[in-house]
C-alpha cells in the first residue's frame, strides 16, 4: 500500500542529533498514540504503514526510536506523505511515540501518582495579605512516565488559593517513573473566616486525577466600613420653580474602627438641581466628623428642577472607609409649573332660524379647567349682535383644577336676517380670551326650533375591548311653531370610531313637527384601551346645529393564562422497578381567575395527590397564584419511557401540555462470588462449583505425567501484521 506513512527509511539524510525536548518521554502513552495517533485517518500501526509489531521494523520504523525530533522533521517535510499528521501530532506526542518504538516492552508499564500531603492547611492570614508559599509533592511510584494534563484549584474559595511560580510540576509535563515534582501554593484570602478549596492534578495514572484538600483561616484588621440605606434616590415629578420634599439617606459605619467623612459631592449633568439643604434638613453627617463603629448619621437631598424632563446627578460620600466611597444615583423629573388650562366647548353654536321677537331654547357652553392650578375668571360676556344673551351663568370668580361650569345662551332676533356674536370668557389661563362663535337667522313667521336632551356630557364609563355598552338615549324635539327636517346625525371627534349610532326613530331627512320628538341611541364600543372622547352632532334644515359631548374608557379584556414554567420534565435514568418524583408548578399568569377542570397523565407516570399542593380538580387559581403538582415515574418497564401531563382550563381551547421523559435501567446481574478454598461461582445461592475440588485432586497426577513426556518445541506462528502468536 502506498500513501502517507512513517517512511523512516527516507529520513537517513536528516540530522539525527536533535536537542532533547524538556519532556520525560512516556512509552505507555506512546503506545496509545502509535496505535490511534490522536484520531488521524491513518495510524502508525496501520498495516499499510508500519504495522502493529515495531520489532519487524516495517518501513524502517526503528529509525524513530527515542528520536521525536526526527519524527517531527519527517512530518514537517511531508516525507512519504506524512504531512497530514501535523494536525494530530506535536513534539510531545512524537517524543512519546519514539520512546515506545525504542522500548515496546515499556509500553506495558503504568504510572502511579501519589500526592503528599493529602491536605494542606495555611496559617491564619489577614484578608488581602498573602501567606508564605507551601508545597505539594507529586510522586510517580509506577513503572511508566506520569503525564500531567492540568493543575487547578476548585471549590468555593478556589480563587484565594493560587498556584505560584517556582514549582517543578506543570501542565503538559511528565514525571519519570520513580521521580517527583512540586507545586507551590499561596493563600490570599478575600473575606474573613474559614476558606477551603481543592487542588486537583489530572494525569494518566489510575483514577485520572489526584487531589489535595486546601484550607486556611482569614482574619481581619479592624477598619471602618461604610454602608448606605439606598444606592439611589428617585424624586417624584416636581414643578419648575419649586423644591421637592427632602429625601434622607442613612449612613452606617459597619466596620470595626472609626470612620471620618472627607466630603459630600454632587456631580453630573444636572448637579446644581440636587442640593443638600442647610440645617437639620441636610442631615447629621459632616465632613471631618468621626462616625464610631456601629453608629449612623443622615444626609438629606432636595430636588429643584430648572428644566422639564428627566434630570439626574450622583451623590458621592467620601471617607476613609476601607470599602471605598459609595455613589448614590439621584434622579427626578422636571414638570411644568402648576397652571390652569381653559377649555371652552363647543367651538360654535348655530341657532338657525328663529322667529323675529321670539326667544330660542337655550344653548349651553361648557368651561372646563383641565390644568393643574386654579383658574380665575375675570369676566364672561357676549360681543357682537345684541340678539344673543347670557341666560344662565353658573361660573363664579374661580374654577378649580379639574372642575367645569356652564353658560347658557339664547337668541332673540329683532330683525330679519343673519346675526352673529361671540361668547367670550376672560380668565387667567393661557390664550385668554376664550370664545364660542354664535350664529342665528331672524325670520318672519313660525319656524322649527330643534332641542336636544341631555345637553351635558354623557359618560359611558368603563367598557372592555370587544364589548359594547348599553345604548344611551338622546331626545331630539321641536320647540318651535313649524316643522323642520333632520339634515344629519353623526359622531365626530378624535375617537368617533369608538361610538356608534344605534337603530332609533330619528333619521336624516325625517321631519319633526312642532312639539314632536324622536330619539337617537348611541353606544360605546372602545376600539383601544384608554379614555375616548367624541361628540354627537345633529344638524337641522333650519340651520340649527346641536351637539353633546360623549366620553368612555376602554379596558383590557381580563383573561386567565396558564404557565407551567417548563415544557418538559426529564426524570433521567432510574433503576428498574424504582420510582422518582419531580415537581411541576402551575401558575395563573393572567388577569382573571384560572379554572382548572381536568388533569390527565399518560405513560408510566402518575400525580401524587398526597404530596401535591394543588387541590383536587376542579380548582381555581387567582391571578398571580400558583400551586405544585408532584409527578411520579414508575419504572416498571426497561428502556426509554415517555408520557404527558395535560391540564384543561379556561385559559384556552386546548389543554396545557408538559412532556414527560425517563429511562428505566435493567437491574444489574449478580457478579461472581469468591467463596475461597476452590474458586468462584455465579450461583446466587453461593454454592461452589462441585467440579473444582475434583480438578484440585487431579492436578498432581497430571503434573507427574507431564514430567515423563518429552519436551517438544512450541511452533511460532506469525500473523499477517507481523505479530507472533
Amino acid at each position: 500500500m502506498r500513501g502517507p506513512v512513517f517512511a523512516i527509511s527516507t529520513m537517513v539524510g536528516i540530522a539525527l542529533a536533535q536537542s532533547p525536548a524538556a519532556h520525560a518521554a512516556d512509552p505507555v502513552r506512546g503506545k496509545v498514540l502509535y496505535e490511534v495517533t490522536n484520531g488521524a485517518p491513518l495510524a502508525c500501526a496501520n498495516s499499510g504503514c508500519h504495522g502493529t509489531n515495531v520489532s519487524l521494523n516495517k518501513n524502517k520504523i526503528r529509525n524513530g526510536a527515542n528520536n521525536g525530533p526526527l519524527i517531527m522533521s519527517a512530518i514537517s517535510k511531508n516525507t512519504g506523505g506524512m504531512g497530514f499528521l501535523s494536525a494530530y501530532v506535536n513534539s510531545t506526542d512524537a517524543a512519546d511515540i519514539g520512546a515506545y518504538i525504542a522500548n515496546p516492552a515499556a509500553g506495558t508499564g503504568a504510572p502511579a501518582a501519589s500526592v503528599l500531603p493529602s491536605s494542606l492547611a495555611f496559617a491564619a492570614t489577614v484578608v488581602g495579605a498573602a501567606s508564605a508559599n507551601q508545597a505539594v509533592t507529586v510522586a510517580n511510584t509506577g513503572t511508566a512516565a506520569l503525564s500531567i494534563a492540568s493543575i487547578a484549584t476548585s471549590g468555593a474559595n478556589a480563587a484565594e488559593f493560587g498556584i505560584v511560580a517556582g514549582g517543578s510540576c506543570a501542565a503538559g509535563s511528565s514525571v519519570a517513573a520513580g521521580g517527583s515534582c512540586s507545586i507551590l501554593l499561596r493563600f490570599q484570602p478575600a473575606a474573613p473566616g474559614t476558606r477551603t478549596a481543592t487542588l486537583t492534578i489530572a494525569h494518566n495514572a489510575t483514577g485520572g486525577s489526584s487531589s489535595a484538600a486546601l484550607s486556611g483561616t482569614a482574619t481581619v484588621v479592624p477598619q471602618p466600613t461604610i454602608s448606605v440605606s439606598s444606592n439611589a434616590a428617585s424624586f417624584a415629578s416636581t414643578a419648575l420653580g419649586t423644591t421637592s420634599p427632602v429625601q434622607t439617606i442613612t449612613v452606617v459605619n459597619v466596620g470595626g474602627a472609626s470612620l471620618t467623612f472627607t466630603g459630600f459631592v454632587v456631580s453630573g449633568a444636572q448637579a446644581a438641581e440636587f442640593t443638600r439643604p442647610a440645617g437639620a434638613a441636610g442631615g447629621t453627617c459632616a465632613s471631618g466628623t468621626a462616625l464610631a463603629p456601629g453608629a449612623s448619621c443622615t444626609v438629606g437631598i432636595a430636588f429643584s428642577p430648572s428644566a422639564l424632563g428627566t434630570r439626574s446627578a450622583t451623590l458621592t460620600i467620601a471617607s476613609d472607609a476601607a470599602n471605598g466611597s459609595p455613589a448614590i444615583a439621584l434622579s427626578g423629573t422636571g414638570a411644568p409649573a402648576p397652571a390652569p388650562i381653559a377649555q371652552l366647548t363647543p367651538a360654535a353654536q348655530a341657532f338657525g332660524d328663529q322667529t323675529i321677537g321670539t326667544t330660542s331654547p337655550a344653548r349651553r357652553a361648557v368651561l372646563a379647567n383641565i390644568g393643574s392650578a386654579s383658574m380665575s375668571i375675570s369676566g364672561i360676556a357676549i360681543t357682537g349682535s345684541a340678539a344673543f344673551a347670557i341666560a344662565v351663568d353658573n361660573c363664579g370668580a374661580t374654577l378649580a383644577a379639574g372642575a367645569s361650569c356652564t353658560i347658557d345662551v339664547t337668541f332673540t332676533p329683532a330683525l330679519a336676517g343673519a346675526a352673529s356674536a361671540a361668547l367670550q370668557v376672560a380668565d387667567s389661563a393661557a390664550g385668554s380670551l376664550h370664545a364660542v362663535s354664535l350664529g342665528g337667522n331672524g325670520v318672519v313667521g313660525p319656524v322649527g326650533s330643534p332641542t336636544l336632551a341631555p345637553t351635558a356630557l354623557v359618560d359611558f364609563g368603563d367598557v372592555q375591548l370587544g364589548q359594547r355598552s348599553a345604548p344611551r338615549q338622546f331626545m331630539l324635539g321641536n320647540g318651535g311653531g313649524a316643522s323642520y327636517a333632520i339634515s344629519t346625525i353623526a359622531i365626530a371627534g378624535t375617537d368617533a370610531s369608538s361610538f356608534a349610532i344605534e337603530a332609533g326613530d330619528c333619521a336624516a331627512g325625517q321631519s319633526i313637527a312642532p312639539a314632536a320628538s324622536c330619539t337617537v341611541s348611541v353606544s360605546f364600543a372602545p376600539a383601544a384601551i384608554g379614555a375616548k372622547a367624541a361628540r354627537l352632532e345633529i344638524a337641522a334644515s333650519s340651520g340649527s346645529q346641536l351637539s353633546v359631548d360623549l366620553r368612555g374608557t376602554g379596558l383590557a379584556v381580563a383573561a386567565a393564562a396558564i404557565d407551567t414554567g417548563a415544557g418538559m420534565l426529564d426524570f433521567g435514568v432510574q433503576p428498574l422497578n424504582g420510582t422518582a418524583t419531580q415537581t411541576l408548578t402551575v401558575t395563573n399568569s393572567g388577569t382573571a381567575t384560572l379554572q382548572v377542570s381536568e388533569i390527565d397523565v399518560t405513560g408510566p407516570f402518575t400525580i401524587d395527590a398526597t404530596s401535591s399542593q394543588c387541590p383536587a380538580v376542579p380548582f381555581t387559581l387567582d391571578p398571580g397564584a400558583s400551586c405544585q403538582l408532584v409527578v411520579t415515574f414508575n419504572a416498571t418497564v426497561a428502556g426509554k419511557q415517555s408520557g404527558q401531563v395535560s391540564i384543561a382550563s379556561n385559559a384556552g381551547p386546548t389543554p396545557k401540555s408538559v412532556v414527560l421523559a425517563a429511562t428505566a435501567d435493567a437491574a444489574p446481574r449478580a457478579g461472581p462470588q469468591n467463596l475461597g478454598g476452590g474458586g468462584c461461582t455465579s450461583d446466587p445461592g453461593g454454592r461452589g462449583d462441585p467440579v473444582l475440588p475434583l480438578l484440585a485432586l487431579a492436578a498432581p497426577a497430571a503434573l507427574a505425567i507431564r514430567r515423563r513426556a518429552p519436551v517438544r518445541p512450541t511452533p511460532i506462528v506469525k500473523s499477517e501484521t507481523g505479530e507472533q502468536r
